[in-house]
């Protein structure tokens, strides 16, 4: 309850403490209208003050509160519809007969209701809900009067907004076409996809009357604003226990235009060239204690205007390992699409070229058998299909939804050294156990991912396993197969990884607790002959000065593991941008 209220306590430096009785009122309705929003519609609360001193310096605000009875609620009655039935809104509803009156609840189920008229062309749909007591003690009756209105279709279609952006980039995010019948979920959804996109900060997606009345016919609005901040150089630091200190310097236009450019050199000094297709260019350096990292990547997101995306690029990787160093430098190619319908709806499907050179040094004079024969520079070319099927809300902090991936790399398409296949798939569910009064949620995660390698795969392609994202409380690729005179850790030709993670609120939205377990194993061939696991607790500290991405901090203790495997006990993620 306090903190609902601005009425605060003195504390040295940080709080004057002053009492202010128009604050003080002001925050006696605001307990009561939380109380009663929460179904306790008797509530009362009101102030007292008393002096804790005979100078009447020092005084106590004691907030008394009544809250009385909760009521529930009785019965759900509808009226006015006719496009639906009763029984089909009163199942699409969260609130049910019996549950408490919870205001914040009732204005949710509102919006659902509109919702599912606004997406069969009803906009102009009004759900007016009311209640009254009813006859038993501390129970309600429920009345949601529904003011239907007419079925409209899509008129013209109206970009406004985008100065530097091509026109294109808008109307295709949209997802309706002149004579369509209205959505308002896929209206919704394009505000979200525009805003999504990085082009724009806002983006309003409405219905407007047309210039010539028709019946039935109402024409779009798309009103967008720019991100001025499309092109953006970024420089920080981050540290982690698996890649140690870490360098970020990049450059990048999210809203790049390949074929844009420039006509003279004051042009693309000012930033005028370059601009406008949607397209993303980035360079990223990446020097490390761990390991050091180069890459340019270019994604065109509609290739010949169709919704099939392009990307290409390069990279250069560097990173000493136990008993070689490892350099790899190549290119990449893909091709992917959403699919919208049939089997594969809700599916994103990409095809990968990746040719590169890898070129293995340095290697220890009584290194394994499997590092020696790989010594020196190779060619790897591999073709790679994948699956995603992606429904979290959150990329940084999911709540609810799930994720299936599953793929196929074939090396030796395009000649090379090698010849293998390396199948994989991986499936992670979150559920939102609990949400507090401050819309924090409590999460429950699951995942399990599972590869296996046909064919003799060189050691840099093979599966490891430890670390952040992997198997905590164990070293960074501290889980793997061993050999020679040294154990070197060599990879295994099977992996199965499974985990799953408790997600609570400690403090505000700040700092989140996590009690987890990791299990799994890899192996030299397929099958289990040493299992690993893990149990531990650890803290996220989302920080918004420092983005979106949380913090990690955790302590991992191993409670089941192999004689040779490495262990770590804490584990931590820390990113810092300069700026």
């Amino acid at each position: 309850l306090k903190k609902q209220i601005d009425t605060k306590s003195y504390i040295p430096i940080f709080r004057t403490g002053n009492f202010d009785a128009d604050q003080a009122t002001r925050d006696a309705a605001t307990l009561q209208k939380y109380y009663r929003d929460r179904g306790f519609l008797d509530a009362e609360v009101s102030y007292v003050t008393e002096f804790q001193d005979v100078a009447r310096e020092k005084l106590d605000v004691i907030f008394r509160v009544n809250e009385g009875i909760r009521y529930s609620v009785a019965e759900i009655r509808v009226q006015g519809n006719q496009v639906f039935t009763t029984d089909e809104l009163i199942n699409e509803m969260n609130l049910k007969t019996g549950d408490p009156l919870v205001d914040s609840r009732l204005k949710s189920d509102v919006k659902r209701l509109e919702t599912k008229y606004g997406s069969q062309g009803y906009i102009d749909v009004r759900v007016i809900a009311s209640w009254v007591f009813a006859s038993e003690p501390a129970k309600v009756i429920l009345t949601l009067n529904i003011q239907e209105g007419e079925q409209f279709t899509v008129g013209w279609i109206e970009v406004d907004g985008n100065e530097r952006t091509q026109e294109k980039c808008v109307r295709r995010e949209v997802g309706l076409y002149p004579g369509d019948i209205y959505d308002v979920t896929k209206m919704e959804k394009a505000e979200q996809d525009l805003k999504a996109s990085g082009l724009f900060i806002d983006a309003t997606v409405e219905a407007v009357e047309p210039s010539t009345p028709q019946p039935g016919v109402r024409d779009m609005r798309v009103a967008v604003e720019e991100n001025s901040k499309t092109t953006n150089f970024i420089a920080g630091v981050g540290a982690s226990s698996d890649s140690g200190l870490v360098g970020n310097i990049v450059l990048e236009n999210t809203n790049f235009d390949i074929f844009d450019a420039p006509r003279t050199w004051n042009e693309f000094f000012k930033g005028r060239a370059y601009k406008g297709a949607g397209q993303t260019m980035r360079v990223q350096f990446e020097p490390g204690t761990e390991y050091t990292r180069f890459r340019i990547d270019f994604r065109e997101p509609y290739l010949n205007d169709r919704p099939i995306g392009f990307n290409t690029g390069l990279f250069v990787f560097d990173r000493p390992r136990d008993a070689y160093n490892e350099q790899r430098a190549g290119v990449y190619v893909s091709v992917d699409k959403k699919f919208e319908e049939g089997l594969l709806k809700g599916w994103l499907g990409e095809i990968a070229l990746r040719p590169e050179y890898v070129n293995i040094d340095d290697v220890d004079f009584l290194a394994a058998r499997d590092i020696q024969k790989v010594k020196g520079g190779s060619y790897l070319s591999t073709i790679k299909l994948s699956l995603v099927h992606d429904t979290t809300d959150s990329r940084t902090d999911p709540g609810k939804g799930h994720r299936v991936t599953m793929s196929w790399e074939q090396a030796g398409v395009m000649g090379g050294d090698y010849t293998h296949s390396k199948l994989a798939g991986g499936y992670t569910k979150h559920w939102t156990v609990a949400i507090d009064e401050q819309d924090r949620k409590s999460v429950v995660s699951a995942r399990v991912n599972i590869g296996q390698i046909l064919g003799d795969a060189p050691m840099f392609e093979r599966f490891y396993a430890g670390g952040i994202g992997s198997m905590r409380g164990f070293d960074y690729r501290g889980i793997s197969p061993r050999s020679g005179i040294k154990k070197d850790r060599v990879g295994g030709e099977f992996m199965l990884m499974t985990g799953a993670e408790y997600s609570f609120p400690m403090y505000d939205k700040v700092i989140r607790g996590v009690l987890f377990t990791d299990m799994g194993t890899v192996e030299r061939e397929f099958g289990i002959t040493s299992w690993r696991a893990s149990v531990g607790c650890g803290v996220r500290l989302t920080l918004e000065i420092f983005g979106t991405v949380p913090m990690e901090f955790d302590l991992a203790w191993p409670v089941a593991k192999d004689s040779e495997d490495n262990t770590r006990v804490f584990n931590f993620f820390i990113g810092l941008p300069f700026f």
